[in-house]
């Protein structure tokens, strides 16, 4: 065989952009509902796998802690530490006889519990699961059991850089909103929390007209739902309580947040500012922008940061879009030494992303990169539980992922570099640089006021 070599056709004007192909088409997988007469629905995905998942999901995560701080995070550990018929180590014992994957989880916006189980085991893990649910008891000895677990994780914590920026980071940005909370709590609030507190909170917002469950696996629509109306259809609807938070606001100029890390000799970055929530319309014009900027290896952070400086190992951006409100921020660790240097980089970068936006060879290598791990992840009944989840939990219209990827190929050049310059905004960042403060201080002045951790100005 003779190699030809290669030439451009002469009828090709590579002046002009290639005209755009009819949208890509992605069937999402269907699934079936159901609403029980509590106010409990159900959500299914039938799937040929011996295995099923279940999750039920609460609008009880640490965003409606109010005054008693960590209440969600105790009362959904406190789960697994006994019912009025089973003792922690029982439903241990009983988790282990199953083969089974039962856990409870408090995040910001939410909170849950999930199943994992083979089929013909199903009906006993929904009654264990239901009875966890429903019945849990709370016992002072466990309740102190976790609390010193959480003490012990965070005062560990206060020796990690990445925890004491991401706090800082965390409280400047959504101050005064119930979003700026510490992920771990403060030792006055893990010491103050009591029963009541943690009761009062489970049967306020874990109720089933405040919940939801998803199922992914091997069963059908109807049969589940009547397993899951055995299990779960005497929980009591109750009244939901309205919640209405305290909106923040981005600083009128940049500032930078020195936090001390003793012995450090690596800077802790983390700088952005407030941003959408994840049911904003141009929710996805920003994903794919950030995606450019920040989001994966290919991108212009990575490159500039790792590849050509070799300041770090890895540097990422995102919009972390919540609930109720969003950050965009950037993170990366590099030597204290080049500090400065690096911010310079990185203001550069959002600069140029602003100024001139995004090349057309970008756009269609994270179109690319982002529709090929959308099909591959939704090869997983896991994924597809948790994309239904995520169009219940934030409001998404049903079709979201339906329409998903034909969405994405539509947007344009135009779309993309307009929502950075709507979306980033480099007059108010804040800087939190963790790490030797003492060794920097002076290097930092340049990229805005210097506030202390507490808000208040150091210079």
């Amino acid at each position: 065989m003779i190699d030809t070599p290669l030439t451009s056709s002469p009828f090709l004007d590579r002046s002009q952009p290639p005209q755009p192909k009819s949208p890509i088409h992605v069937d999402f997988p269907i699934w079936h509902e159901a609403m029980l007469p509590n106010g409990l629905k159900i959500m299914v995905y039938e799937h040929d796998t011996p295995v099923v998942s279940i999750r039920l999901y609460s609008h009880a995560g640490a965003l409606y802690d109010g005054m008693h701080q960590k209440a969600s995070m105790f009362a959904f550990a406190l789960l697994m530490q006994g019912t009025r018929s089973r003792s922690a180590e029982q439903i241990a014992d009983e988790v282990d006889l199953l083969g089974a994957e039962l856990g409870a989880f408090a995040g910001i916006d939410s909170a849950s519990v999930s199943l994992s189980i083979m089929t013909k085991y199903l009906d006993r893990g929904l009654a264990l699961m239901s009875d966890v649910v429903l019945n849990p008891t709370f016992e002072e000895k466990e309740i102190e059991f976790v609390r010193q677990q959480s003490l012990n994780r965070l005062r560990f914590s206060k020796s990690d850089a990445t925890r004491l920026a991401s706090d800082a980071f965390t409280k400047a940005i959504y101050q005064p909103h119930p979003y700026s909370q510490p992920m771990l709590g403060t030792e006055e609030a893990l010491q103050a929390l009591t029963r009541e507190a943690i009761v009062g909170f489970y049967e306020t917002y874990v109720v089933p007209n405040n919940s939801f469950i998803v199922v992914a696996g091997d069963v059908k629509a109807q049969e589940i739902v009547e397993k899951l109306a055995d299990a779960f259809g005497e929980w009591s609807a109750k009244r939901l309580v309205t919640s209405n938070f305290p909106i923040p606001t981005r600083p009128n100029s940049p500032r930078v947040i020195l936090v001390q890390k003793e012995g450090a000799v690596q800077s802790v970055l983390m700088l952005g500012h407030l941003s959408i929530a994840r049911a904003h319309p141009d929710y996805l014009k920003c994903y794919v922008m950030n995606m450019i900027l920040g989001g994966y290896f290919g991108s212009r952070l990575n490159l500039r940061l790792r590849e050509q400086r070799g300041y770090t190992y890895n540097i990422r951006s995102a919009f972390d879009a919540k609930r109720e409100l969003g950050d965009f921020y950037i993170f990366t660790q590099v030597r204290k030494e080049v500090t400065k240097q690096a911010l310079q980089d990185i203001l550069s970068e959002l600069q140029a992303i602003i100024e001139h936006g995004v090349s057309e060879e970008e756009l269609q290598a994270a179109k690319s990169y982002i529709t090929g791990n959308f099909i591959i992840q939704n090869e997983s009944p896991e994924t597809i539980l948790s994309r239904l989840a995520t169009i219940e939990l934030y409001g998404l219209s049903k079709d979201y992922y339906n329409v998903y990827v034909e969405q994405l190929q539509r947007l344009t050049l135009d779309d993309v570099s307009n929502a950075a310059k709507m979306y980033i905004h480099p007059s108010c960042l804040t800087h939190v640089v963790a790490g030797d403060a003492d060794a920097v201080r002076a290097d930092l002045e340049e990229f805005g006021d210097l506030v202390a951790p507490d808000g208040s100005n150091t210079q």
